[in-house]
């Protein structure tokens, strides 16, 4: 008969390897994204960020104002929600995501990190 010359231990070792081979790809295809509905800094406008193309983007979805004031306009007099202010947001190999953000006050851009 066939006798099998390899100890207890080493099976363990060896199960262990392959599992741990197998659940890495799927730890490392599970980075953290930013996609969400986010409150700004200062806590009065929500932004969404959302998948783009190959990037991210974020749109304005709520501005926090009194029922009474005027909707916030862009340098162009667009109302400010619903606008898209944040545009190219890509991941980086530290775990940042960088991009672009436009204020909509003046209409000038950024680099951003998510």
């Amino acid at each position: 008969m066939f006798r099998y010359a390899r100890s207890p231990a080493f099976l363990i070792r060896a199960a262990l390897f392959v599992a741990g081979l197998m659940t890495t790809p799927a730890l490392a295809s599970r980075t953290a994204t930013p996609v969400g509905t986010w409150t700004t800094a200062n806590g009065h406008g929500v932004v969404a960020i959302t998948p783009c193309g190959d990037a991210l983007c974020g749109r304005i979805v709520g501005i926090d104002r009194l029922a009474t004031d005027p909707m916030p306009t862009d340098v162009l007099g667009r109302p400010q929600c619903g606008l898209t202010i944040i545009t190219n947001e890509k991941p980086k190999v530290d775990g940042t995501w960088r991009g672009e953000i436009t204020d909509p006050r003046d209409g000038r851009s950024y680099q951003a990190m998510l």
